[in-house]
Formats: structure tokens, sequence, C-alpha cells
């Protein structure tokens, strides 16, 4: 495995250094379009509809929509001043029980490995977490998005997931779920 970043995990005056790996991957079958006569893939284009004209990376920016029809355009500079916390630091905000992060919450799972002169710190954290039964809730920019994460223990190591903010999971106020008028006999249940 290749570690995406070398960085910190912090919390108060402790800091550990620590390898980031991505600890999961998908195995699905990948089908990919082809030509049928002559079985060669289909390329995509980048195209302009309203010029009618395939374009170069170059001819290319982005745009935030902020009205139907209506964009700000941004480029690399206006992304490297928005101020974000280090790019290299899992930041513990506080210690919970597991049992009160929703499943819901969780996205994606990474590996934590203790960097060069970490390896006592990074052991007495495991410990730690495993005399009390709690896992850490973090603050962790991975690439440009910063996001909350789950650092837990397994099997002595440290499992970092990154999680949704509550305004990212959608609401199931909506959904047509059975109310109380339907009756449940005793012999169903």
């Amino acid at each position: 495995m290749r570690a995406l970043w070398t960085g910190f995990l912090g919390f108060g005056l402790v800091s550990i250094p620590v390898k980031l790996y991505v600890a999961t991957e998908k195995k699905d079958v990948k089908f990919r379009y082809l030509h049928q006569a002559c079985m060669t893939p289909v390329q995509y284009q980048k195209r302009c509809p309203t010029c009618n004209k395939d374009l170069d990376n170059s001819e290319i920016v982005y745009g935030y929509e902020y009205q139907k029809g209506r964009f700000v355009v941004l480029n690399e500079e206006d992304f490297a001043r928005i101020p974000l916390p280090s790019t290299r630091s899992v930041e513990i905000l506080n210690f919970v029980d597991l049992n009160q992060v929703d499943p819901i919450y969780f996205d994606k799972s990474y590996y934590l490995e203790p960097g060069d002169g970490g390896g006592k710190p990074y052991l007495l954290l495991v410990q730690a977490m495993e005399a009390t039964g709690k896992i850490a809730i973090a603050r962790v920019v991975i690439r440009t998005k910063e996001s909350l994460a789950a650092v837990r223990v397994k099997d002595r190591v440290l499992v970092m997931e990154t999680m949704f903010f509550p305004d990212e999971v959608r609401s199931y106020a909506r959904l047509a779920l059975p109310g109380d008028n339907i009756q449940i006999h005793e012999n169903e249940s």
C-alpha cells in the first residue's frame, strides 16, 4: 500500500506522526461501451453545446451555479486561498462512545499507521481507547475537502472513518412509512 499522506494525529498537546492509507477498495466488474462494428472503446469528449465545439482542457474552467444559468468562475488560485485547517493533520475534538454515532454518518475508511518516532504514543492512544471503549471524533482535510471523522481501534490499528456532516444526510420525512394504524398480532412478531 502507498500512503495517501503523511501528517499528524493531534489532541491537546499530543501530536503523533501518522501515515494515512485507504482501507477499502471496490471490486466491481467494470464494463466499457464499445462500438459494435469494430469493438473499439467509445470515447467521451468535452463539448460545448452552444458553440458546437470540442474543447481542450485549457478552455475549461470551474464554475459554481449560484442561480439557474448564472455562474461565478473559480480558478486554482481561488481554491488555494480557501482557508482550510492543515491538510496534513487529524485533529481530535472529542472522545465518545461508538453507539453515540449513527452509522449513516460514516463514509470512507482509512488506516492510520504510526510515522517515524510515533510508535509509543500511537500504542498508548490505542491502549487508552481500548480500555475506555471510546472512539475519537476528529476534523480532517483530505485533498481539499474538510470532513468530520471517527477514529476507532480495530485489531490494535487506528481506523479513521470520514463522516458526513448532518446537513449532508438526507431526511426520511417524506418516505411512505407504515403508521400506527397497522395492527401486528402477537403471532406475527
